[in-house]
């Protein structure tokens, strides 16, 4: 028998950390799985409710197919992922731990909807920028 160098719970800690590893790992599949079947759920809720308000008597044929939900969904968790990465790296950019509404406007700063509609909800929501205060604007030098 030949005597090695390496104790053996050395070897075992490296087993149990690639196992734990592979749970991660796992988990994170699992999640992202849950996520994209939630998705697909309601992207194809909103396209029934679109689909209703067709004029059943010219449109009768205008369903959406479950192949489209699926790549609009897919879309969606794309765009979403995307739109993640990009405001964290503004946040971090700007030296901060936490991703801000500003961050998330300057994400999608292309599409004017979107400016559209996230200024609705943080309108609706009471949330305000930096420097756009009523009555309190940003001092010019």
């Amino acid at each position: 028998m030949v005597a090695s160098d390496e104790p053996e719970n050395t070897l075992l800690a490296d087993d149990s950390s690639d196992d734990l590893e592979n749970v991660k790992t796992a988990v994170r599949d699992e999640e992202e799985v849950k996520l994209k079947e939630t998705i697909h759920f309601i992207v194809s809720k909103k396209c029934e409710q679109e689909s209703s308000q067709f004029d059943p008597a010219k449109t009768s044929d205008r369903k959406f197919s479950r192949e489209f939900t699926y790549c609009l969904a897919d879309l969606v968790y794309k765009y979403a992922e995307r739109v993640a990465r990009d405001v964290e790296a503004f946040s971090r950019h700007a030296g901060r731990k936490s991703v801000r509404p500003d961050d998330v406007l300057l994400a999608v700063r292309n599409n004017d909807d979107a400016v559209d509609a996230l200024a609705a909800v943080m309108a609706s929501k009471g949330i305000t920028l930096p420097g756009t205060k009523k009555g309190k604007g940003r001092k010019r030098q």
